[in-house]
């Protein structure tokens, strides 16, 4: 079967070596949480500094989430009618078809609460019935 350094990713040299490795190329300073914005301006300065406020972490959760179920109710809705897209009527117009989207509602997510549009479909076929 072989040495297991023989079939390693890394060579053993690299693996075995007690020395620091240094990054390649520029190294670029992440940005720092600051929790006074009075403790880093200066105090002479006559300009008063500027704060430009973005949606904060839970927000951005809450954004991301409805997003999602968003993502996933549009393709829930379009797998349905693709199924669906033989079903015609004896004029050879479809009895699956998109209708539009259902009025918002609240859903709760481990996010928090998000408001919520389903996509509707009218299906008019025998028995057929979009869940």
């Amino acid at each position: 079967m072989g040495h297991p350094e023989k079939r390693a990713a890394y060579p053993p040299e690299i693996l075995n070596s007690s020395r620091r490795l240094e990054p390649a190329g520029k190294v670029r300073l992440m940005l720092r949480v600051v929790h006074d914005i009075n403790e880093h301006v200066d105090a002479t300065a006559d300009e008063q500094p500027v704060i430009e406020a973005g949606p904060g972490l839970d927000e951005l959760c809450r954004l991301a989430a409805r997003e999602m179920i968003a993502v996933a109710l549009e393709a829930e809705r379009r797998a349905y009618l693709d199924a669906h897209a033989g079903h015609v009527d004896a004029t050879g117009r479809r009895l699956v078809v998109g209708n539009g989207y259902a009025n918002e509602r609240a859903i709760t997510t481990a996010a928090g609460g998000v408001e919520v549009r389903a996509p509707r479909v009218d299906d008019r076929s025998e028995g057929g019935q979009f869940v």
